[in-house]
């Protein structure tokens, strides 16, 4: 019954109904004028009540329903049309990813992350602040060095999943690379050099260096720290007090040769620039590669013996100075062009 009577309390306070008036269900919801039997209307997923009717809501136009149990839709013009969920996600830097699924909005949490070893040790971990933020920012990391000195990286497997209100997903997986990096330098004359201009000494493999050695074969006449020369042997390179550039050709003392030369170059015959050049190993980063690492944009254009898997030397220069200061770190690493063993920013 829509009207009916009801009688006012003396105090005006409350009205009550009659006999066989009143409310027989409590509330309507698009069922008209209420029954005194039945039960109320109900609209269905994508649409709204209009008077007595349930039409398309547009409200909901293009967002997320369910169309069937477990299965992802999407509203369009009052149905929910089944579609399955969609995950881009796209990397803007070392450290950061965009990841945006539909249909939105998503599942509580809408997005989770993910990291596999693939090989090495000490990778790339994967995160995101907010769960349920469209786009979501993902946020990878390399863990802190284990060790004092130099550690090696890895390559791991990172997975970002995109989960819709009806519990299906949509996942995006992708590699990335970490690098122990660690700092080189070439010899420099004048750190064997004691305040009076007079040589130290060195002891390199067990052997003592000291003293000079005066006109070594293949360079400009004259005395040379003997330290200093087997400083350049062990570096492979250097500049005496005078700024000659010379490398060591072969032998040991005193029956060593060396030359001069214009160029500090690396084993990739390209020359070394500090700070913007590395030792690598080419089985995992090949020739003609520039590398990204941390803070650093290097040129891969040498090698080192004790370079071996996911680690970088970063050419710091001449003297011990050059390298004083480096942080041993582990550090996000993409390369360009990308290959497998370290694949490039963009996300295939």
């Amino acid at each position: 019954m829509a009207i009916g009577s009801a009688t006012v309390s003396e105090d005006g306070s409350s009205i009550t109904s009659d006999l066989g008036a009143g409310v027989i269900k409590a509330g309507w919801h698009c069922g008209g004028n209420p029954n005194t039997t039945g039960s109320a209307g109900h609209c269905k997923q994508c649409q709204k009540c209009q008077g007595a009717s349930c039409v398309a809501d547009p409200a909901t136009e293009r967002t997320a329903c369910t169309a069937e149990p477990g299965k992802c839709g999407v509203c369009s013009g009052g149905n929910c049309r089944s579609q399955a969920p969609t995950l881009t996600v796209t990397r803007s830097s070392l450290t950061r990813t965009d990841a945006t699924g539909a249909p939105l909005p998503g599942a509580t949490p809408a997005y989770s992350y993910s990291a596999v070893v693939l090989s090495g040790s000490n990778t790339a971990q994967y995160t995101t602040a907010d769960a349920n933020a469209t786009p979501n920012v993902g946020t990878l990391s390399a863990p802190a060095n284990p060790a004092a000195g130099p550690s090696p990286g890895g390559l791991a497997e990172l997975k970002v999943e995109f989960r819709c209100q009806a519990g299906e997903t949509a996942s995006k997986t992708f590699n990335a690379a970490t690098f122990g990096l660690s700092c080189y330098i070439l010899a420099d004359e004048g750190d064997h050099l004691d305040a009076t201009g007079a040589c130290t000494s060195i002891r390199i493999g067990g052997t003592t260096f000291s003293g000079t050695t005066t006109d070594p074969a293949g360079l400009p006449a004259g005395n040379y720290c003997t330290a200093f020369l087997a400083d350049v042997r062990l570096q492979g390179s250097g500049t005496t007090r005078n700024g000659t550039r010379i490398r060591w050709v072969s032998g040991s003392s005193p029956n060593w040769s060396f030359a001069t030369i214009v160029n500090f170059t690396g084993a990739d015959n390209r020359p070394l620039i500090p700070f913007g050049s590395c030792a690598r190993d080419r089985a995992i980063v090949p020739r003609n590669t520039t590398v990204s690492a941390g803070p650093y944009v290097l040129e891969a254009n040498d090698t080192g013996g004790a370079i071996i898997g996911y680690r970088l030397d970063v050419f710091g220069g001449t003297g011990r100075a050059a390298c004083a200061n480096f942080a041993n770190q582990i550090a996000l690493g993409v390369c360009a062009p990308g290959v497998a063993t370290c694949p490039a920013l963009a996300i295939p």
